[in-house]
């Protein structure tokens, strides 16, 4: 995903950023989540762009894409999954 500023006034878009897309990795995760089923069914923007090891866990980021202001955290979820990709532990800022 490329993240792009616009400017208006002098008609310059310039990218920003680029976030990986890790979606296809932890499908069955995902579909685990009733957090996901729901921020999807309002966005289609809503995928993973992080997945870090966390000690034994690994820690998924999952946000909205659309968002404005990446500075913020409103509707993304830290989903931590085990060794088999179970859900241990969830944080959803809604």
């Amino acid at each position: 995903m490329r993240l792009l500023t616009a400017d208006v006034l002098r008609g310059v878009v310039q990218e920003t950023d680029r976030l990986p897309l890790l979606d296809e990795r932890w499908m069955d995760a995902l579909s685990a989540a009733p957090e996901v089923k729901l921020m999807r069914s309002l966005t289609p923007a809503y995928h993973v762009v992080s997945a870090e090891a966390d000690g034994d866990l690994t820690r998924l980021t999952v946000r909205d894409l659309r968002t404005r202001n990446f500075g913020t955290r409103f509707g993304a979820l830290e989903l931590w999954l085990d060794a088999e990709g179970t859900p241990t532990r969830r944080v959803w800022r809604v």
